[in-house]
């Protein structure tokens, strides 16, 4: 796999193929993304970025917030992250706490997904990785590390 991998719905260039073999399985909406992501390709401990063309008014501050801490534009515009467990899973914060779902579930035809690997980890080091995002389950978001970059010099 390549240091990135980007799945934009939109770029029909990029698109795969739906994984014929669970075509059952994968929900509308997923069907209606244009085309799954290929799995096979992804390591435990991989980050997932996500950025949308709607996102809404916290995403968009996030955006902001980057820019203003000078973050290039085309950095800026991931404003959520997950980490990849494994087996089409994903470790993520959301409000009501981090949560441990299935990757198709963030799938849409406004969303960017942006796969990056650390290569200097090796496979242990991946796992530990994905083990203490799952460590982390229905704990609190926190807000205040975002509201502190605001602060950051």
């Amino acid at each position: 796999m390549p240091p990135q991998q980007v799945l934009d719905p939109k770029d029909i260039a990029a698109a795969r193929r739906p994984n014929q073999s669970q075509p059952h399985i994968l929900p509308q909406f997923v069907r209606e993304f244009g085309y799954v992501p290929d799995f096979d390709d992804w390591l435990p401990g991989d980050l997932l970025l996500f950025c949308s063309s709607r996102g809404s008014l916290i995403a968009q501050q996030i955006v902001s917030t980057q820019l203003k801490l000078n973050y290039a534009p085309d950095h800026a515009r991931w404003h959520h992250a997950a980490v990849y467990i494994g087996d089409r899973y994903l470790c993520e914060a959301r409000r009501g706490g981090v949560r441990y779902h299935p990757v198709v579930e963030t799938l849409g035809p406004n969303t960017c997904i942006r796969v990056r690997r650390d290569s200097t980890l090796s496979e242990p080091q991946r796992f530990r990785l994905a083990i203490r995002a799952l460590m982390r389950l229905s704990q609190p978001y926190s807000y205040m590390s975002n509201v502190q970059a605001l602060f950051r010099p």
